[in-house]
């Protein structure tokens, strides 16, 4: 093989080498591309998480809400429920003192079964109010973590 066929097989391999290299830096498929193209792709994900997440924390809230103003009701309901059993008494079944021995029993039952109920329902509001707590948190501290991400990836 001849020197000038050498040269001009070199040249061809050098134009063929520079064309690719063309090519791969218009679509950034250098590795430097194929990087930049990960990273903006993975922000573009961790901030629709981040939307994603803040919507879901919209909806709690609002749920959240919408199940405390029912309970709140039943609460009302059972204090309501519970004045009336102080009120329930019934000069028909007070006639003799044994009558009014076993109303008083009856009495009394309907009162603190009244009152357990109050107190039921508010422990389950508490405990409502605990468990949505701490769920928001959780939410908001993904929310927090990718976010720390995301200023991690524009650093690199």
């Amino acid at each position: 093989m001849s020197e000038n066929d050498n040269n001009v097989e070199n040249k061809v391999t050098k134009n063929r080498f520079s064309l690719t290299d063309k090519v791969l830096a218009f679509f950034n498929l250098t590795d430097g591309g194929k990087v930049d193209s990960f990273l903006i792709g993975l922000e573009k994900s961790l901030s629709r998480t981040i939307k994603t997440i803040n919507q879901n924390i919209n909806t709690k809230v609002l749920e959240h809400e919408s199940v405390l103003e029912d309970i709140s009701d039943s609460i009302e309901d059972a204090k309501l429920a519970v004045e009336d059993a102080w009120k329930n008494i019934n000069p028909e079944k007070l006639g003799s003192k044994s009558e009014q021995k076993d109303f008083q029993e009856d009495f009394m039952r309907s009162i603190e079964s009244a009152e357990a109920r109050v107190d039921v329902l508010i422990a389950k509001k508490d405990n409502m109010i605990s468990a949505h707590a701490l769920e928001i948190t959780e939410l908001e501290n993904q929310v927090c973590e990718n976010k720390r991400r995301i200023t991690k990836l524009g650093s690199l």
